[in-house]
């Protein structure tokens, strides 16, 4: 992954972009990660301090929802077995963002949690884990895709650097950062993996998805949104 970052700075060099690309690291040092939630489990968690987040496979295993289909629950078992083969079942699943923008296709509302709640348990990839593993056929996974908390900013500028070069300014960077135009198959952002799980005590700011329409849906996001201003002052 050093190995692309460096690239990365040099191609910005050669294009006259290496002080927007140096200021694009920077800003991404400051990012976290945000997690979508459904409304209503999203007012549950910042109502209740005993409600914890809750994975895929912890869901299934407890009887609380039913699994996916069996090909898409075959994949997401094998993903999580190809990232943590023996601890998949205890990471839950974020992007990384630098403002609080999250992936509509995947819940009503964002939680952008602490970095202090999350930084010493935190993970990334390059791409959606699912898309990762079938471009590289399910065999062995190349090297300098995946960071740490502390290397995330790099991870993040050697995928980005030809569209930082290309004009894009502050203003822009968490839109490329987090793509989604609410079609799960079209989004493109760096998979965050938190070993283990959150609660309101891990929450830094709230914020509703896009594109919002049900009625009901936007009730339930504005009490959450009201909840977590009483709940955090």
């Amino acid at each position: 992954m050093e190995a692309r970052f460096q690239a990365a700075r040099e191609k910005a060099k050669r294009a006259g972009k290496l002080q927007r690309f140096d200021e694009f690291v920077e800003v991404v040092e400051k990012s976290s990660v945000t997690v979508a939630v459904p409304a209503q489990f999203g007012l549950s968690l910042v109502t209740n301090e005993a409600t914890q987040f809750v994975n895929y496979e912890k869901l299934v295993g407890a009887g609380v929802r039913a699994p996916a289909g069996l090909q898409d629950d075959s994949k997401r078992r094998a993903v999580a077995g190809a990232l943590f083969p023996s601890f998949g079942e205890k990471i839950s699943y974020g992007v990384l963002a630098i403002a609080n923008r999250g992936l509509p296709s995947y819940g009503d509302i964002y939680f952008r949690l602490k970095p202090k709640a999350i930084a010493h348990r935190c993970t990334f990839l390059e791409r959606n884990s699912f898309d990762f593993l079938e471009q590289n056929g399910g065999g062995e996974w190349p090297l300098g895709y995946m960071s740490d908390w502390n290397s995330r900013s790099r991870l993040a500028s050697a995928k980005l650097v030809d569209e930082i070069i290309a004009g894009k300014g502050v203003d822009d960077w968490d839109e490329i950062l987090v793509q989604s135009d609410g079609r799960r198959e079209n989004d493109d952002f760096i998979e965050a993996h938190v070993f283990g799980t959150f609660n309101l005590h891990s929450i830094e700011d709230v914020r509703p998805a896009e594109g919002t329409s049900d009625v009901r849906t936007k009730q339930l996001v504005e009490l959450t949104l009201a909840a977590f201003e009483a709940e955090t002052g």
